[in-house]
């Protein structure tokens, strides 16, 4: 597998392509086959397309984009800041600390704002992690008359997990359901083949897939809590919302500096 591997980096850079074969074949035979289809391809290898990297310095401040819908009868809401590239030493903490905020139908905010209120059918939060950067986002949405409720609520969820340890039992919740659905993404062959381009590409060793139960597990409160106190920004956050602004536009006093744009004006 890693021969194939390197071999098809050499010789099949100039597209930046990476070929992962997995299933029940003969690695010689493989690679052979991989070398008679591509080996004869000639040429210099093409320098990939470098990606700046995302400035470290996060949004200051809290400002509210709203996009003006006349017609909406619910409002969207997204909260968010810059975070970091996929290939974070701090992977498995930030994992963590999601499945407790919003990663899953038990997290903090399904129960906060769906079950507890009845404000949304759904909320959850998620890191978006690629190469150069990523983004940390809460998403959700709820009537327009509940617009500022929901916000204070997924507000005042970030503010907990910033400023309080995660308690055992729910840590271990969290943990068990992440090494629990971990097995369906890499129960076929096409899972672990994505998960060996995926790592490679992202410059990360293949022992990730093999370690990957065993280093949720070994993930504390305090790392939860330090990593949440790094990437899930309380105060210094970009909220847009889709909303019918002439409805709501009252409800958003506070929440920082607002600019709007009317719907039809996006292109």
């Amino acid at each position: 597998r890693e021969k194939a591997i390197e071999f098809y980096k050499r010789h099949y850079v100039p597209s930046g392509a990476i070929l992962a074969i997995v299933g029940d074949v003969d690695a010689a035979k493989t690679l052979g086959l991989v070398k008679a289809r591509f080996g004869g391809w000639k040429g210099e290898a093409g320098k990939a397309r470098e990606i700046p990297a995302l400035a470290p310095t996060k949004m200051t401040g809290r400002s509210v984009f709203v996009i003006n819908k006349n017609d909406a009868t619910q409002s969207q809401i997204r909260i968010g800041n810059v975070s970091v590239p996929r290939n974070s030493p701090d992977y498995f903490p930030l994992l963590v600390a999601n499945s407790v905020l919003g990663g899953g139908f038990t997290s903090r905010l399904m129960d906060e704002i769906r079950v507890n209120r009845g404000l949304s059918y759904g909320a959850r939060s998620a890191f978006t992690q690629l190469k150069a950067g990523g983004i940390f986002g809460v998403y959700t949405y709820t009537k327009n008359k509940t617009l500022r409720e929901t916000i204070d609520v997924a507000l005042e969820q970030l503010r907990k997990i910033r400023a309080e340890k995660v308690q055992d039992a729910e840590l271990a919740k969290s943990k068990k359901y992440i090494t629990g659905l971990f097995p369906f993404d890499i129960e076929r062959n096409s899972d672990l083949a994505g998960w060996i381009t995926d790592l490679t590409y992202y410059n990360l060793p293949l022992t990730f897939v093999e370690n990957y139960c065993a280093e949720v597990d070994g993930v504390t409160a305090e790392d939860a809590q330090r990593v949440a106190q790094r990437e899930m920004w309380l105060d210094d956050n970009l909220i847009l919302l889709l909303t019918k602004y002439d409805e709501t536009k009252d409800q958003l006093a506070g929440l920082g500096k607002i600019e709007t744009i009317d719907i039809d004006q996006l292109k």
